[in-house]
Parts: structure tokens; C-alpha cells; sequence
């Protein structure tokens, strides 16, 4: 994982020297979402990491913890499809990859 757009230096001198990677994952906010974009900046490397606790600790506490769970938001599905015919839970819910050969 790349915290920061920093560390693409890293990875870039990394891949040159021969490292090879399944996944890389790049976090462009240094520190992720516990310290990023709609957060106030805090400065304390130890208020950071209070924060990144009582985020965690809010997350194991919640009773919907992930939105594929959320009542309200199945509610509105269902509404949503059975209102709209022409659109199905398949076209709503799931998506394709499709190769090409372009460079971005």
C-alpha cells in the first residue's frame, strides 16, 4: 500500500530494482479517509491515531456496518425496481470489465 502520493517514488525505485506486486493499492491522503479529504487537518501524530481509534472502535460498535445491510437502503432498492420496469437488481447491483488495449 502507498500512503501518500510520496511514496510512488518508492514503489517506482522499487519495480526497478526487480520487486514485482499483485495488488498496489494507493491512498493519495497521507494517513487514507482517517486523515483525509472532509476531515479537519489535525497535526498531532497522537490526536491522529485517537482518531483512527474511535473510528475503528465506531465501526465494530454499529449495528449496520456495511451498506448491502442497511434497511433503509434495501427499502429503497426494492421501491426503486419495482417502480422501474425496465431496470433490473443485476443492472443496479453488478458491473463487467471489459479489457482495453488504450493507454490512459
Amino acid at each position: 500500500m502507498i500512503d501518500g502520493l510520496t511514496g510512488l517514488e518508492k514503489l517506482r525505485s522499487a519495480q526497478a530494482s526487480g520487486t514485482k506486486y499483485d495488488l498496489i493499492e494507493v491512498m493519495t491522503c497521507q494517513g487514507g479517509c482517517i486523515h483525509g479529504g472532509g476531515l479537519p487537518f489535525i497535526g498531532s501524530k497522537e490526536d491522529l491515531k485517537n482518531r483512527a481509534k474511535l473510528i475503528y472502535q465506531a465501526d465494530e460498535t454499529e449495528a449496520i456496518s456495511l451498506p448491502c445491510k442497511s434497511p433503509s437502503l434495501i427499502n429503497l432498492y426494492e421501491k426503486l425496481i419495482k417502480e422501474n420496469k425496465e431496470i433490473s437488481d443485476k443492472t443496479i447491483f453488478y458491473t463487467h470489465f471489459e479489457k482495453r488495449n488504450v493507454l490512459l
